[in-house]
């Protein structure tokens, strides 16, 4: 039996150190700066966010260290074992990719590049099964972070679909420091004195080959940043985030798999390389390509004005308005369109009765439907919307296969 209880409290024990690792607030303050551009575009659509960047970042703390304990356990419950320094290879690529393109920050894409460059180039020396093992751990980490919180701060926004029409959905943006124990191989045994956590005799399952017979494992502090992003057209954000991360739940095991494979038949190091970032950006396209192609979850109705979404604590929010609500009828004008109501806000001298699907509210006059916190499904008025600059070769290939 695993000692799940002493590793944990092993973890709990070492949280301080992240505190005192640089890299820490590197991945702070990436996740800091795509925050704010992400409540920018709020504010620049909607008035405010609904969200405030630093609720948005204690919310990725906490879950981050539910993630970290998590991740830690299965690291060190596994048995992944790294030797060498060649963690700093992959972060290097994975901040190169990043400046690439925000959604490319992730180690299935820059462990994979980094794998085959050893397999090919024989640069940087590294023990791939172990990266391999890693980057699935971490995967698996971000499935069950994606499926408790992936949805939390959605932002409702207009875009232009791949058939070129102006459809509701909501951007899914969310990104985690996640402080990780894994485990380092130190050459020479535990020096006596030192405090041991007994572990079953199959353990460790991938272990560094050729490092000999006197050799200690440690347990060393190690941080991870995770990120998510997608849109959720077809699907509300609960259940896009929720299907997301079922699919790279299982795109991790079948990495892990791999990568034990890996340290049985040479291989499989090869397949594992081209797997980790092949697969996963095989999940982002099918996902992308299935939410711009489908049928919106949010249309235009056949009378009235949908409303994608409700700002919390605003006069419409407060009013008793909620996601999918139809205005019908403002003070005996019929409306379809946000200009209407705006009208008849701004030139009324009282409470406006607004009629809807789901019974009657009342605005406040004299304010512009902007200021309501109401957010319809984009109409004929809409000017503002986001255009998807999702790229991947994969849509190369697909035109071809098409042909």
């Amino acid at each position: 039996m695993l000692p799940l209880d002493a590793l944990g409290l092993a973890y709990l024990r070492a949280l301080p150190q992240f505190l005192v690792t640089p890299l820490f607030y590197v991945v702070i303050a990436l996740i800091v700066s795509q925050y704010m551009r992400s409540t920018s575009l709020e504010r620049k659509l909607w008035g405010r966010p609904r969200l405030p960047v630093w609720k948005l970042l204690v919310l990725s703390l906490a879950y981050g260290v539910v993630g970290g304990l998590l991740g830690s356990l299965l690291l060190l419950g596994v048995g992944v074992a790294l030797a060498g320094g060649w963690m700093l290879y992959v972060w290097m690529v994975a901040l190169a990719l990043a400046f690439v393109s925000p959604r490319l920050m992730c180690f299935a894409y820059a462990g994979g590049i980094v794998a085959i460059s050893s397999l090919v180039l024989g640069w940087p020396a590294l023990d791939i099964p172990a990266l391999l093992a890693l980057v699935a751990l971490l995967h698996a980490v971000e499935s069950v972070l994606m499926y408790l919180s992936g949805h939390i701060g959605a932002v409702p926004v207009s875009v232009k679909n791949a058939l070129g029409e102006i459809v509701g959905g909501f951007s899914l943006q969310k990104f985690w420091p996640v402080p990780l124990l894994a485990l380092a191989v130190i050459p020479g045994q535990v020096p006596p004195g030192i405090e041991t956590i007994p572990m079953p005799e199959w353990w460790p399952l991938i272990l560094p080959a050729n490092i000999g017979t006197a050799y200690s494992l440690w347990m060393i502090p190690v941080v991870a940043g995770l990120g998510y992003g997608e849109l959720a057209i077809t699907t509300t954000p609960r259940q896009r985030a929720r299907q997301s991360a079922g699919k790279l739940a299982f795109f991790s095991l079948i990495l892990f798999l791999l990568a034990w494979a890996s340290t049985r038949i040479d291989a499989f190091l090869y397949v594992g390389a081209i797997f980790a970032p092949l697969g996963h950006e095989l999940l982002v396209w099918t996902t992308n390509r299935r939410e711009m192609q489908g049928k919106p979850l949010h249309g235009d109705t056949a009378a009235g004005l949908q409303m994608l979404d409700v700002l919390p604590s605003s006069p419409a929010a407060r009013a008793g308005f909620s996601q999918g609500d139809v205005v019908l009828v403002a003070d005996g004008t019929s409306i379809v369109t946000p200009g209407q109501l705006d009208l008849v806000l701004r030139a009324s001298d009282r409470m406006v009765r607004v009629e809807t699907t789901r019974g009657t509210r009342y605005l406040p006059a004299g304010i512009g439907f902007k200021e309501t916190g109401l957010i319809p499904v984009p109409t004929a008025e809409t000017q503002m919307y986001l255009e998807s600059r999702f790229a991947s070769p994969l849509d190369y290939l697909a035109r071809l296969w098409s042909r």
